[in-house]
């Protein structure tokens, strides 16, 4: 009897091992998916991405639909972060090509983190993508990627952005992202313009981006209940340029009255903004500097119901207000719905004027109340009424409300008189929303930053 050699066979057996354990893991993944058991599916999909080839990426791009519900962002970035080339090149394809705005969102985020030569082109290109929620993560992401390309298309894409009204909040993305990269706080595309000008020659990134690390007093890890450290931890992680906007600010910035019914104050110590509390007596006579912020507590005395909880969310218009950065999730990969605990001495909002603009709304709220569905608006103010907005130019410095800006104003108008201001009204109180279970995951203290350095960036303007 002839005997046929072994050594074809076990070769083909080791040539097929790899195959087989991708195989193997893909069934474990599938079944987490299926069974919704996070823990199981985070373990399958880290065997499944062990590889970072391109089959690692195939197998990769075929789950992400299942896994919307599953609270995994963070998961994937991690997962996204280890890729080889071989499959970033796949991922970046998917990062411009594929139909879910969702996926390009993540891939483009994820291609940062990873930071090849040819993830950073994926992320540059993301700057041109359909859809406003990809094109602004680009912009925050190229931090990561930084290089003398980044930063000439970045500042070309600014000067783009400020043409644009509804581009308000790429600005505020594209100036952070230039300032973290640069350690510049520059404001206009023609500013940064003429900075590179003079400093391209012999430039070189300062090394890695900042943002991540805990501020001075802060551990880093846990949450307060007031969320002060969810809050000013994810600005300094995401935003580390507007973090030290923040900090920069002092007491004389930011004027609260005190009022019975809610206390801001508490809020803003949270959140490590600093500021002065005053009384209502003291209003008329304080000077209070233009360039000032004023918070003014609810002195509620309406009738009183029982607290209630209500659905939010952003208003067409009010999702592309820089008032609206990182209020709400951006796409579905975070988890989870928003509710708003209102009080029952609020008095609800009825917009009249078509200059006020609805930031927030609740769906349940118009049902209950079909004329006040607002939850937070925004308009200009001079002179005890509501004004039309200012022409927007993209860096603070205009005042178009929600839409095409914030109406955060500061100095003298051309006739030399006030430029008025700006004004944030939010439904029910600061208190009401500052514990973990509140619902809103902590979307108001968010929109206040916000408001916050949308003013900052107006005097800056100003100055000019």
């Amino acid at each position: 009897m002839r005997t046929r050699p072994l050594l074809p066979l076990l070769a083909a057996f080791v040539a097929l091992a790899p195959a087989l354990v991708l195989a193997d893991a893909d069934g474990d993944l599938d079944r987490a998916i299926a069974a919704k058991d996070k823990e199981k599916v985070v373990h399958s999909l880290a065997e499944v991405a062990a590889a970072g080839d391109a089959k690692a990426a195939a197998s990769l791009l075929r789950v992400l639909p299942k896994l919307h519900e599953l609270d995994m962002h963070k998961d994937l970035l991690a997962v996204l972060k280890g890729m080889k080339e071989e499959g970033v090149l796949k991922l970046a394809d998917a990062a411009k090509h594929s139909a879910e705005a969702d996926t390009r969102y993540l891939l483009v985020e994820g291609l940062a983190l990873q930071g090849s030569p040819t993830a950073a082109k994926a992320v540059l290109e993301g700057l041109e993508d359909k859809e406003d929620k990809v094109i602004l993560i680009a912009a925050r992401s190229m931090r990561h990627v930084a290089s003398q390309d980044v930063i000439e298309k970045l500042i070309a894409r600014l000067e783009k952005a400020e043409k644009n009204p509804r581009e308000a909040s790429l600005c505020r993305e594209i100036n952070g992202a230039l300032s973290s990269i640069t350690g510049e706080a520059l404001t206009f595309g023609l500013e940064w313009k003429g900075w590179w000008m003079s400093h391209k020659d012999g430039w070189k990134p300062r090394g890695s981006s900042e943002g991540g690390k805990p501020a001075k007093g802060e551990s880093g890890s846990g949450d307060e209940p007031s969320g002060g450290q969810t809050v000013t931890r994810r600005l300094r992680e995401e935003r580390p340029a507007d973090a030290r906007t923040i900090e920069r600010m002092t007491a004389q910035d930011v004027f609260v009255v005190k009022g019975r019914s809610d206390a801001v104050e508490k809020v803003l110590t949270a959140i490590n903004v600093k500021h002065t509390v005053i009384q209502k007596t003291e209003i008329g006579k304080r000077d209070l500097d233009p360039k000032a912020i004023l918070v003014l507590n609810c002195d509620g005395n309406g009738k009183q119901y029982d607290d209630y909880k209500v659905d939010i969310r952003p208003t067409v218009e009010g999702s592309r207000s820089p008032l609206m950065r990182d209020v709400f999730p951006a796409t579905t990969w975070d988890a989870g719905s928003l509710s708003w605990l209102m009080c029952g001495r609020s008095h609800l909002i009825k917009v009249i004027s078509p200059d006020v603009h609805v930031l927030i709304e609740s769906r349940e709220l118009g049902k209950r109340f079909p004329e006040t569905p607002a939850v937070a608006v925004t308009f200009a103010w001079k002179d005890g009424k509501v004004q039309k907005p200012r022409a927007f130019t993209g860096n603070g410095s205009g005042g178009a409300a929600a839409s095409n800006g914030t109406g955060a104003r500061s100095g003298k108008d051309k006739d030399g008189g006030s430029c008025g201001g700006c004004v944030v009204h939010v439904l029910s109180h600061f208190k009401s929303q500052a514990e973990k279970t509140s619902g809103d995951k902590f979307a108001l203290q968010q929109l206040l930053l916000n408001f916050f350095l949308e003013k900052q960036a107006a005097n800056k303007a100003a100055a000019h």
